[in-house]
Parts: structure tokens; sequence; C-alpha cells
């Protein structure tokens, strides 16, 4: 209880501007620039007690040189509410505190309400997320497990009756709980309104119940607890647990807020059944993508997204949605980055192995670095990453007033030099995993094309 007095100065302390805004289907930074998110979740291990499973600021430093900018960083709510109305203020300055750790090396964070199949309780004690006191009193409890067994989670969940009866009472707020979500969004907003680097809240990850109705009313109120603390915050909408894996679009409404996003997920269903993946289901998924961007006219965040060694041509599955992600010029999250992985607990949940690292923190080899145009003063119209002659084209509008182009270079690359198809531009790295670039053209007519050069390190 000693954190109170330190944590009520941060409810206290005035908001500082939003990191990023929203403008279309953009997202931009206080200069304007357009900003393109590529992030990482982290971690698995947090999903489960003692839910600390970022040990220090330097489990943070490897990610701008795997290529990355962003953090999705998950937020346990049993982890903070352990009882009803009974906080771990501790763990609440914790994750204040990751999110300043973040900022040292320069990554945007998005605040994570994470849950699967809703808590460790539930489907033979194989979920996470909610605290346990918030089931029904007549649904069925389990001791938490979380081990071997619970490799099919994912199937338990959907055919779990006493789940979805916990998501129906949830929702109608039958026993308070919908009533302690809110309030606990209304705590983890006023802890971290006023750090730089926060890029918004994603409310629900791969939520259960009716997206027209339950879901919509939920991020509706869910969204305006938070903006009673930051007023423009970003606030990214993740659909129906089955809708948010991406082969279906989502019925979710298009809701009446400013400065919010499509938070959608990607799993090829192949992963789990033949250990393999398609072409044609990760077409089925743009589409659908496409289709929800064009009635809500807001960014797409492709918040999960990822595989396991035992996937055959794993890293080119993972290849091939980047290359998506390129194309559409989408911001996303790559699951996951779990720093405490081990040969025994994997990513630290039920098993899972998408970690991206292994015990030593290097890279595992199913994904593979790329670099990005991470800020466009004006607007970035496409971009394309040619892995065999390590080349990053891009095309954008520029607004010279905007400051520099941003690029992320992954320190498997080394930046050799940048050729201007039309305009000129003068490029220095500034840190070992950052270009800045400046345009020499005080007023370029037309789109200016842009090829960064690479060799491997």
């Amino acid at each position: 209880m000693r954190l109170i007095p330190c944590l009520m100065a941060f409810l206290m302390t005035e908001p500082l501007a939003a990191a990023l805004h929203v403008e279309g289907r953009l997202f931009r930074d206080e200069a304007q620039r357009h900003v393109i998110l590529r992030g990482v979740n982290t971690s698995g291990a947090a999903k489960v007690p003692p839910f600390r499973a970022i040990r220090g600021p330097e489990d943070f430093a490897p990610l701008g040189g795997w290529g990355f900018n962003t953090v999705r960083l998950l937020f346990t709510w049993e982890a903070f509410e352990p009882e009803p109305g009974v906080y771990d203020f501790a763990y609440l300055d914790y994750y204040r505190q990751m999110v300043s750790w973040a900022a040292r090396y320069d990554l945007f964070v998005i605040a994570d309400i994470h849950q699967d199949a809703y808590s460790r309780a539930s489907i033979g004690g194989c979920g996470e997320g909610f605290p346990l006191w918030t089931l029904p009193p007549h649904a069925k409890r389990t001791t938490p497990d979380n081990g071997p067994r619970c490799a099919q989670w994912g199937l338990k969940a959907l055919v779990d009756w006493h789940m979805h009866r916990a998501w129906h009472h949830f929702y109608e707020n039958t026993y308070g709980a919908r009533d302690h979500y809110l309030e606990m969004l209304d705590h983890l907003a006023g802890a971290l309104a006023n750090l730089e680097n926060l890029a918004g809240f994603d409310l629900l990850n791969e939520p259960w119940g009716k997206e027209q109705g339950q879901l919509a009313s939920l991020y509706a109120d869910g969204a305006a607890v938070i903006r009673q603390r930051l007023p423009q915050a970003v606030i990214f909408l993740s659909a129906h647990a089955l809708t948010s894996t991406g082969l279906i679009p989502t019925r979710l409404p298009k809701p009446e807020l400013d400065h919010m996003v499509h938070a959608t997920h990607y799993y090829d269903p192949a992963l789990a059944v033949t250990k393999s993946w398609t072409k044609s289901a990760l077409k089925l998924a743009t589409r659908a993508w496409k289709q929800v961007q064009n009635k809500w006219d807001t960014p797409i965040f492709l918040g999960e997204f990822g595989t396991t060694p035992q996937i055959k041509d794993g890293v080119g599955y993972v290849d091939a949605i980047y290359d998506v992600i390129d194309r559409e010029l989408y911001s996303s999250a790559h699951w996951v980055y779990t720093p405490t992985w081990d040969n025994v607990a994997k990513d630290g949940w039920n098993r899972e192995d998408f970690s991206i690292n292994n015990q030593h923190g290097k890279l595992r080899g199913t994904y593979r670095p790329r670099p990005f145009v991470a800020k466009t003063p004006g607007r970035l119209l496409a971009m394309a990453w040619d892995e065999s002659q390590k080349i990053l084209r891009a095309r954008c509008a520029l607004d010279r007033s905007q400051g520099a182009f941003e690029v992320i270079v992954p320190q498997r690359l080394a930046f050799t030099t940048v050729v201007s198809l039309t305009g000129m531009l003068r490029c220095e790295a500034v840190k070992a995993s950052k270009l800045l670039c400046h345009s020499l053209e005080r007023n370029p007519t037309g789109p200016v094309e842009l090829e960064f050069h690479f060799a491997l390190q």
C-alpha cells in the first residue's frame, strides 16, 4: 500500500498531448508525420503469476535492433484486482514502469487488456485474464493449470458452455463484474496519463459475446472512461474472438468515436491442424480487413500474428504477412516476445511456443526483421521490401515542413545508400537501428520515389 501516494500523484498529473492521433486511415504524430507502428507483443508469461514477465529495461533493449518501434504490452486484470475492489497498486506501478522502460528505447506502447477464454479458472484451468472472482457463482471452476494439457485451449474455449455463460453475465453486469472492469480502466488510464510514449489502449483482447450489442456497448463505455482521463487517447478495438482472427469480417458496428482503430488478428487455421499455411487463407483475411476499413475509414492494426518452429516454412508464412502489412501500409504487433522463454515452459502459458527469441535472447529463425519507413513527413503512399536485393522501396507525398523521414533498420542489415528517383534526400544514421532522412527539395511536385539500399551485416 506504500505506493498509493505515488499513484495518486500520477492520477492528479495533467495528461500530456497524445503521442499519436488518428486522421482517417493514418496514424500521425505531433509533427503531423504519417506513422507506421511495427511492434511485438510482450509477454506470454505475463498471463500467469507472478504476472511480471519483464525483468527490467534491458528486456526492451533488443527490440529496435529487431526492427520494432512499438510494444503491445499485456495488462492482466487478475493481477491488478485479485479480489473485488482490492487493488494491487504495486502491479499498476510496475506496469507504468514498464511503459517508461520502453520509452528509453524509443518504443511506443499500446496498453493491451489481455484475456484468453475468460479466466485461469475457466475451460479446465486453461484460460487467463479476468479475475477468478468475476466468474458467476454457478459457473464451473477449475484449479488453474496452464500447463501441457492446455495445448488445445482454443478448442476448449469454443465448446465450453460455462465460459460462454460467464461472458454473458459479464456483459449483463449480473454480479457487477462489468462495473469493476470499467473501474479498472479508469485506474489504468490515470496511471498512464502523463507518459509520452503511450500510443493508446486495446480495450479487450479477443473477446467473446455478441458484437452488435454486448461488445459494442462495452467498448463505448470503456472508451468514455479512458477519455475522461485522456481525451485524445487512441482506442484499439478487437473484434470477437472468432472474427478477430481475420478470416471473417467483423460485425462490430462502426463506433461513434474519433481516434479509434480496427485491431484485428490473423492465424491461419491450418497452423494448428496440419502445421502448414496457405496463401489463400491470407488473401481471404486481407479481403475481410479491407471490408472493415472501407466501412470504418480507420487504420488497420494487425495486433497478433506469428508462428512456431514446428510450422512448415514458418519464416515464409511470416514474410508473406509482412508483405501484406507493407503493401497495405498497416500497423502491426507480432506475437510474441517472451524474454523469459525456455525449453520447458516455452512462452510461459499453456506451453505455447510462438516466442521470436530463445533463452539466450537471440532470434530463433521464425522471424526475419526487415526495414520500414516509420515516420513520413506528409503521407506514405507505398512501401515494399525486396529481401533478395535488400532494397526498401517507398513512395510518398512529401510535406517538408513536417520534418524528417524516420527509417527503422534492423541490426542484421547495414544501410548503404538512398537513391532518390524523384527529388533529393540526405540520410544519416542517428542510432544503430534508425535513419533520419531530410528532403533537399523545398517544394517537390508529385510523389517522391525512394530506394533505400542495404547490405547484410
